[in-house]
């Protein structure tokens, strides 16, 4: 809300204001190093959440666990 008084020389452009104060965030910034085995357990997570979307791992399992022979 804005008062405009023409005679003290107010005058009023029409619109929509807004006013933000941003003063009270602050950004922290910390740096965090993961230990190696919890490097590794999240790589084999990635790794088998790939096989089981790609639907590859169906054809990898069986033909590794499984041989077929002719009689």
């Amino acid at each position: 809300e804005r008062v405009i008084n023409h005679a003290a020389g107010s005058h009023g452009v029409s619109g929509i204001f807004m006013k933000y104060d941003i003063s009270s965030l602050m950004v922290k910034v910390t740096e965090q190093h993961m230990p190696l085995w919890q490097f590794l357990v999240r790589l084999c997570g990635i790794v088998g959440g790939i096989f089981s979307t790609t639907g590859d791992s169906s054809r990898i399992f069986l033909s590794s666990h499984f041989s077929v022979e002719s009689c």
